[in-house]
């Protein structure tokens, strides 16, 4: 029998052994399993996907140009061509905003989404935020301008009160140019009687 020389009392080596063999097992274990939940909880890196597509308007799906496709709070933006093609690197799970003149659209790539390239066919609608009239261009322009008859000269009242704005108008600026000249002139003797 062998001795312990810890705690003075007779051992036998070999429980002794065995004891801290079970006790390293356990701790292996348990810094094994620890290693596994971190591992598990680091989150899978988003993939990067080429989305392509066209942007065509919604009533006539004609294509449509110089449209801004960006995604928000980042960098990454383009615009379409001629025929409403654009080509941009996004992540998967991305929120992509497409915007051209009286037109907003939002699209998405699935956060799960696993090929390397994604294309869609946008559609743009109008939005509501026109004004009545203001899509609507006369039925013949040039031909109405044409027929509008407008006097060669103002009226004599319209000239009287066109002369009598100019006149407060001129007035007005005169005295702001005077009261300015004479603070100048005021601040100048202030100065020389100071001796700056």
């Amino acid at each position: 029998m062998k001795t312990c020389i810890a705690d003075g009392h007779p051992t036998r080596f070999w429980e002794r052994f065995r004891l801290s063999c079970r006790f390293g097992a356990l701790l292996l274990l348990l810094v094994g399993l620890g290693l596994l939940s971190a591992s598990a909880q680091v989150p899978e890196p988003r993939r990067i996907v080429q989305f392509t597509g066209l942007v065509v308007s919604g009533d006539s799906l004609t294509g449509v140009p110089d449209a801004l496709v960006y995604v928000p709070r980042s960098n990454r933006r383009t615009s379409t061509n001629a025929q409403g093609y654009f080509s941009l690197v996004v992540l998967a799970g991305d929120s992509i905003l497409v915007k051209s003149a009286g037109y907003t659209k939002r699209a998405t790539i699935p956060a799960d989404y696993r090929n390397s390239t994604y294309s869609t066919l946008i559609q743009l609608h109008q939005r509501g935020e026109t004004l009545n009239g203001a899509n609507s261009p006369p039925r013949n322009f040039k031909q109405d301008f044409i027929d509008l008859r407008l006097p060669n000269q103002p009226s004599v009242e319209v000239q009287n009160e066109l002369n009598r704005a100019y006149l407060r108008k001129t007035l007005k600026q005169l005295t702001q140019e005077r009261a300015r000249e004479a603070d100048e002139k005021r601040e100048a003797a202030l100065r020389l009687g100071r001796g700056y």
